[in-house]
């Protein structure tokens, strides 16, 4: 291992410069793996694109076609839930694809290879760690909510971001945390809540250090969407939509790569080269 790696009983924690690597490592697999990353991820994500237009498609149809009350809570829900469901089995399919070709060198042909029950599970794991999430961050967040409410601080305040920064840095270390458990279901190796936080124990310091790159990662692009689209709104409203999708696109590619950096670092034992 290039980093100090202890094999005794007591292990010592890993550095916090080891976060800087992790996601450093993450950004470097995509790169130098661009033509296998089109192909894991473009059809589920042109098919995401293509569910998103067909439900707001149909959601016009049924107001148009039958009135708001037919077209009314119910059967909106029922059909924004289906959606949301089919959203997620195609990134399901896009990160499994991703930790397997990583991993187990399944390298993909012109259709990444589809494991449904791999999927699936992959999909029930991340259930579980947005259960954890929410139970450790609800309290924090609703204070937070309420504090800004109160000192009457907008979304775009200083205190706002700074806030909105350091939760969303905690849910993302939360996740890195969990991450075995998440690419052990991916890759046919599973593995329970326990058996993720003690294999991601002495590294808690440096997934914390990876979370608040990768946050501060996706808060920038996101920023920056916003600013391109304010811009490209009054002649190119098309490009807008482009914008969006490209820069969501790399934010849910370098969280899948993230993901495949820590589990295989940490549980497997691989060299960050």
């Amino acid at each position: 291992m290039s980093d100090t790696e202890n094999t005794a009983s007591t292990p010592r924690p890993a550095p916090p410069s080891l976060g800087v690597r992790l996601f450093a490592h993450a950004l470097r697999m995509l790169a130098g793996n661009g033509a296998t990353v089109l192909k894991i991820s473009a059809l589920p994500f042109g098919l995401i694109v293509l569910v998103q237009l067909a439900g707001n498609r149909i959601g016009r149809l049924l107001f148009a076609a039958q009135g708001a009350e037919a077209g009314g809570p119910p059967a909106l829900f029922l059909l924004n839930l289906a959606f949301f469901l089919l959203t997620l089995f195609l990134l399901g399919w896009a990160a499994v694809a991703w930790h397997r070709f990583i991993l187990c060198d399944e390298r993909p042909g012109l259709v990444p290879p589809l494991h449904p029950r791999a999927i699936l599970a992959y999909l029930g794991r991340g259930v579980l760690v947005a259960l954890v999430m929410l139970t450790i961050l609800f309290l924090p967040m609703t204070f937070s909510a309420m504090l800004l409410g109160k000192l009457g601080q907008g979304p775009d305040s200083p205190l706002a971001l700074g806030i909105s920064l350091g939760m969303n840095t905690i849910a993302t270390w939360l996740v890195l945390v969990l991450a075995p458990m998440l690419v052990g279901a991916a890759i046919g190796k599973p593995m329970g809540l326990a058996d993720a936080f003690r294999a991601s124990g002495r590294h808690l310091g440096a997934l914390l250090v990876a979370a608040f790159l990768f946050t501060l990662f996706y808060m920038g692009l996101g920023w920056l969407a916003v600013r391109l689209q304010f811009a490209l709104a009054h002649f190119a409203p098309i490009a807008t939509g482009i914008v969006t999708l490209l820069i969501n696109w790399l934010v849910m590619m370098t969280g899948f790569s993230l993901l495949t950096t820590v589990h295989g670092h940490v549980v497997e034992r691989r060299p960050l080269g």
